[in-house]
């Protein structure tokens, strides 16, 4: 099975509803991270949103995504090496974002707390023989400043060589008015005689009524929640 990648009318309503609120050169960039067996060449990127697909070695495809205002990113391992090919190994995809966030709407100096939500969807599969070398391995991360972190792993076994992802990755988040929030998010898909995909919708709840987040690069909690909404559903109705 595979996932529905167009998600035009979120990207274009998430853009209307932040056209106001363009980035600036020094916010924090997106990177992927790609490589074999462990993702870690970067491609630095600094656009608000990048859709790419490409090849790390001659028997392999990848293709990743993020869409900064939509609060979306995709790592996907659309074709994997297998054991026939000579010199073929497994391949590795990180998408990763990252972005300052001011609270809006809060005197300077106000604590609040609010949360996090990193809705994850995604699947992996293991094409090869049973108990052979193949599998695919998913992972998600959510990192709020230096220490505050939640993550979710899961790969194929022996036992299940198929795995399919559907929840949330949580996040609690203490914060300041006046002092922005720096979080980096990230989904990354490992393959080999496989596939694997996995993609994170953000969203954040808990903030007093009133009271929205708004981004360095652009996005804003509060403007595009209806056109996010819609194309979860829609996400979640390919998956099926």
């Amino acid at each position: 099975m595979r996932f529905v990648r167009r998600l035009s009318a979120l990207a274009t309503a998430a853009s209307l509803a932040c056209v106001a609120h363009a980035a600036r050169a020094d916010c924090p960039g997106s990177t992927f991270l790609y490589g074999t067996p462990d993702p870690s060449i970067p491609i630095p990127e600094v656009a608000a949103r990048v859709d790419t697909t490409f090849s790390s070695q001659f028997c392999d495809r990848m293709h990743g995504r993020y869409d900064v205002l939509a609060g979306l990113l995709i790592a996907s391992i659309d074709v994997a090496c297998n054991s026939s090919q000579p010199g073929g190994a497994p391949s590795g995809l990180e998408t990763i974002v990252e972005d300052d966030y001011d609270l809006v709407g809060l005197a300077p100096g106000t604590a609040v707390s609010f949360s996090l939500a990193m809705h994850l969807l995604g699947e992996g599969h293991d094409f090869g023989q049973r108990g052979g070398p193949g599998g695919a391995q998913l992972r998600a991360t959510a990192l709020e400043g230096a220490s505050n972190s939640a993550t979710f792993l899961r790969a194929t076994s022996l036992a299940e060589p198929s795995i399919f992802v559907n929840q949330a990755l949580g996040l609690s988040i203490a914060a300041v008015s006046g002092t922005p929030v720096h979080l980096r998010v990230a989904v990354r898909a490992e393959a080999f005689e496989g596939r694997g995909e996995l993609q994170g919708l953000l969203e954040f709840s808990g903030l007093p009524s009133g009271v929205h987040l708004q981004s360095c690069r652009g996005y804003s909690s509060d403007a595009p929640v209806a056109a996010r909404a819609t194309s979860w559903g829609r996400l979640k109705a390919s998956y099926r």
